[in-house]
């Protein structure tokens, strides 16, 4: 658990690989003594798959990749949880998650017939989402990162990104993830803004004032939850403010 909560602060960090190589060497002295843990190695795997830099996967990257799905395969087939049991999210919903984040974020390095493989991931933790013990929670994961998928694949899939978009940030607004929520709230106003781009084929001017209250909820959750000094924070903070910005400028070359 501390692995993977100090991930939410920072994925990159000698701190975070410190926890993780000793959790590993955890596992590897209970296989000596002949204890299996599956839990253990499926939050072992997601915390590595998580920490993995963001680009080109290696050789090294893509087996570890292989070595989740097959954990996720396992604990699936074995039916290893009930949902009442205090790691069925890890597994049932946390995992299929990361490993969907993977593709999505190195999406340029995969072709299209990678898409069905993403979509499986995400009925997966959608239909255990539900059984979870915070299905928003789940669900405001699964929907944003298909959203995000889904605006990578050109104007066409664009409304369809928006759609996983808007039911992410629903989702996240109900639970007050905040921190989620301006998360999802930065990615709407970034789709919308390449829909002021491509006006020639999109018409939203009923939705721009909304599309600058979203802009003005990220700046505001984001500076109440800077920490001056953590890069991450800073950056998301910045972002938001750019973002308002970029959306105002193409709001008046649009004749807005």
């Amino acid at each position: 658990y501390a692995m993977h909560s100090y991930m939410n602060l920072c994925t990159h960090s000698e701190a975070l690989f410190s926890l993780i190589a000793r959790f590993r060497d955890k596992l590897d002295s209970w296989k000596k003594d002949g204890c299996e843990d599956m839990i253990g190695e499926c939050m072992y795997y997601a915390a590595i798959l998580r920490s993995l830099p963001i680009g080109k996967p290696t050789k090294d990257d893509m087996s570890i990749l292989e070595e989740t799905e097959k954990r996720l395969d396992i604990v699936l087939q074995a039916n290893l949880l009930s949902p009442s049991h205090h790691n069925f999210d890890d597994l049932y919903c946390y995992l299929p998650n990361n490993i969907m984040a993977f593709y999505i974020d190195r999406w340029e390095y995969f072709d299209k017939s990678y898409l069905q493989k993403v979509l499986k991931y995400y009925e997966i933790e959608e239909a255990n989402a539900i059984k979870s013990k915070c299905p928003e929670l789940y669900l405001g994961m699964a929907n944003h990162n298909l959203g995000f998928l889904y605006s990578k694949l050109g104007p066409s899939e664009w409304p369809k990104a928006l759609s996983y978009y808007k039911e992410a940030y629903d989702c996240r607004k109900k639970i007050f993830r905040e921190m989620e929520v301006a998360e999802t709230a930065v990615n709407i106003g970034g789709l919308m803004f390449q829909m002021l781009v491509r006006r020639d084929i999109f018409k939203i001017e009923g939705d721009l004032q909304n599309i600058l209250n979203i802009a003005d909820e990220a700046i505001d959750i984001y500076k109440r939850h800077l920490i001056p000094g953590a890069e991450e924070r800073e950056m998301n903070y910045y972002k938001a403010i750019q973002l308002k910005g970029s959306l105002l400028y193409m709001m008046e070359l649009s004749g807005y």
